[in-house]
């Protein structure tokens, strides 16, 4: 589901390297080949929707189908080139950084809308948090707590969505950035627990791994960068 794949086999050729880029209003896929040079590109846009001013949220769902959609272009495009696309040897992942979403480990379906990086809503979640800080915050996280980074989307997630709350209270809630469920949905196996359709065929997201590095982690105010932890 979430690798490239050719019909039939192609020649050998050099390995390929890809590139998912989920950006705050469009996502890209590119696949280089060893000397840097771009073989294949597709991107498509996705919505920001204000419910309330200050408010920034989009489909995180919507942004793994497009994902998913974009690789099967590249790969289409690459194999019309006479390039084989299980030839990609390793894909990387890079997004909107501080986005939040939580989603269902048993249904790999989002539990909210994901609340982009931008979104102020969390104003009054900061102000309750800075006067209970330790004095070295800052120097243990990297990010003064503001309303950029996650840590207080995924507290306002928790308050005030109902399906988060009942999904942590059952231990079956993953947060993370934007990544990590991009990471998910793309490792994830095919036990038929959740499905959509992409192109004709079902996909599920379920039993995937969820993690994120160091560079997303640095920007939720939940790690410590100089632990790594």
């Amino acid at each position: 589901m979430s690798t490239f794949a050719s019909p039939e086999p192609i020649s050998f050729v050099p390995p390929f390297i890809a590139a998912v880029d989920a950006g705050t209003t469009s996502c890209r896929v590119i696949v280089f080949d060893t000397t840097g040079a771009v073989v294949a590109t597709e991107s498509c846009e996705h919505d920001t929707i204000a419910r309330r001013p200050g408010w920034a949220e989009q489909d995180a769902e919507a942004i793994v189908h497009n994902v998913l959609w974009l690789i099967e272009r590249v790969s289409s495009s690459m194999a019309s080139k006479g390039l084989d696309p299980s030839a990609v040897s390793c894909l990387g992942l890079t997004n909107q950084r501080e986005s939040a979403v939580v989603w269902d480990s048993r249904t790999g379906l989002p539990l909210a809308p994901l609340v982009v990086w931008h979104d102020v809503r969390t104003e009054p979640i900061v102000r309750e948090f800075l006067p209970l800080l330790p004095v070295d915050f800052v120097e243990r996280t990297g990010m003064p707590l503001t309303t950029y980074p996650s840590a207080g989307k995924f507290v306002w997630l928790l308050r005030n969505c109902p399906e988060v709350a009942e999904a942590a209270a059952a231990g079956a809630a993953m947060a993370g950035t934007l990544d990590s469920y991009l990471l998910f949905c793309l490792t994830a196996t095919d036990d038929g627990r959740a499905s959509a359709t992409i192109s004709g065929q079902e996909t599920h997201f379920v039993g995937g791994v969820h993690a994120t590095d160091p560079t997303n982690a640095c920007r939720t105010n939940l790690f410590e960068i100089r632990k790594l932890v």
